[in-house]
């Protein structure tokens, strides 16, 4: 899949994004995949605490970056949309959903901080990356600090 084809699919979404569940923390006990994807859920101990991430899947990776004070779980939505073309990777930022709240207020520099030790924990070396609102923040963020990775 290029670059085109990916944005046209996030594009033709048609509101997924509005429509998919916001429960902050937590995700689904058997999320809706395409036939021969898997679910992945797991937890990263880095110096900001614990990250939740999950992973879904098979092919390029796109990872999903949430916005203010939500969680990973918005993105659940595009699961069985993208699940069979893409290795989606989402992870809760530190202080939202399932992750450690921080002992001090984090800065996107620390947000950044922490895609950067998930993607490198899922030994990714080139991703795709969607970010919402605050999250965009931090995905421009990373594309600066790590050109190489995007």
């Amino acid at each position: 899949m290029n670059r085109r084809d990916l944005l046209v699919s996030l594009a033709g979404t048609g509101g997924a994004f509005a429509a998919a569940p916001v429960a902050v923390g937590g995700a689904p006990d058997k999320p809706e995949l395409a036939k021969g994807s898997k679910f992945h859920q797991d937890y990263l101990d880095t110096d900001f605490g614990q990250i939740y991430y999950w992973t879904a899947g098979r092919g390029p990776d796109v990872t999903f970056i949430h916005q203010s004070g939500n969680s990973s779980q918005e993105y659940m939505a595009l699961l069985p949309l993208l699940g069979s073309r893409c290795r989606l990777i989402a992870l809760d930022l530190p202080g939202h959903g399932r992750s450690s709240d921080p002992t001090t207020e984090p800065t996107v520099d620390d947000y950044t901080a922490a895609v950067k030790r998930v993607l490198d924990h899922l030994d990714v070396e080139s991703t795709h990356m969607v970010g919402h609102h605050g999250g965009a923040l931090t995905t421009m963020n990373f594309a600066a600090r790590y050109p190489q990775q995007i």
